[in-house]
């Protein structure tokens, strides 16, 4: 009967571990296979591997004994905050594995930078293999005891954790008050953030050798001649994504910051995928029609672009001082 109830615990003990290791790697291969899943599908695929189950298996390998409430006299006592310092409660383990998962899950994309560059698969894979390493050392650490690390029979419990004799009580209110900060001000960045480093727009002029440069632009212009500029999209989220590509000669009066478009006039407008750490190359086709000095803005825009496009508007504004003769 007790060989039974051991079998069992044993068992019960390494679940939890199972289903994070399990959880991170099978969302690794979906979308490594898949690849281009909707964005309302992959982000809440996404989630829990970013925020909970890396940090729940590191915090679970530092300290894997749970701790056993020493009573139930509040509503903080059935969540298991009070307790008998032989582990973690179970909102000490929550709260620590979300600030884990916020620390590991950038840790894995800086080394990965020096290596294949951060993009979702790469970084996932390593949030995989972190993961499952830990969630071994986890199983191997909390041994063949049960879930919550209590001998046989109601014995005391074996206590393996590193944090053993700790009032962990102060560092979940800590630990709390950090994660709270780094998530709101990363999903403040989200947000409002230019996304300058996942997006960039410039223009190019090809060599003789088919190489391209970043100088050598067309600058005067003959009225109703055609004239031909290259701009290079690239950017880096984990999706790929539709621009468009507007092209508008402007006439401006006044200097710098103070400058007042007259008027303007759409010359083209083109559309193009462009998939994440790829450059793409635009071709805009223009023929002036209006002599004089004018500015030649290229306007980016996810997605479509409004009828009358405009430097507010725009995801990104590249402008070309032009002469029209």
């Amino acid at each position: 009967m007790s060989g039974t109830t051991t079998t069992s615990g044993r068992v019960a003990s390494h679940t939890d571990l199972a289903v994070a290791a399990g959880y991170v790697v099978a969302v690794t291969a979906v979308l490594a296979l898949v690849g281009d899943l909707p964005t309302a599908v992959a982000v809440p695929l996404a989630l829990p591997v970013l925020l909970f189950a890396p940090g729940y298996a590191v915090v679970t390998a530092i300290a894997p004994a749970t701790a056993t409430p020493t009573g139930a006299d509040g509503p903080g006592d059935r969540l298991g905050v009070r307790q008998t310092h032989d582990g973690l409660s179970r909102l000490e383990r929550l709260v620590l594995s979300v600030v884990a998962s916020v620390a590991v899950v950038p840790l894995v994309a800086l080394a990965l930078d020096f290596v294949v560059g951060v993009t979702l698969v790469p970084v996932l894979a390593g949030v995989a293999a972190v993961t499952v390493v830990s969630a071994l050392v986890a199983a191997y650490r909390r041994g063949p005891g049960a879930a919550r690390g209590a001998g046989a029979a109601g014995g005391p419990a074996t206590d393996r954790s590193l944090l053993a004799g700790v009032p962990t009580d102060g560092i979940t209110l800590g630990c709390a008050a950090v994660a709270a900060l780094v998530l709101v001000g990363s999903a403040t960045m989200a947000v409002t953030g230019d996304q300058a480093a996942e997006t960039e727009f410039y223009l190019v002029t090809e060599t003789a050798d088919g190489e391209y440069e970043a100088s050598g632009y067309t600058t005067d212009l003959a009225d109703g001649e055609t004239a031909e500029y290259t701009l290079g999209i690239e950017q880096h989220s984990a999706q790929p994504r539709e621009y468009t590509v507007v092209a508008q000669l402007q006439e401006r009066s006044g200097a710098g910051a103070n400058a007042t478009v007259e008027s303007r006039e759409e010359l083209d407008r083109s559309s193009t995928t462009v998939r994440p750490g790829d450059a793409t190359m635009e071709t805009a086709t223009v023929t002036p029609t209006t002599t004089g000095e004018h500015t030649l803005a290229f306007f980016l825009y996810e997605g479509e672009a409004p009828a009358e496009p405009d430097r507010a508007s725009a995801h990104r504004v590249v402008p070309l001082p032009v002469e029209v003769t």
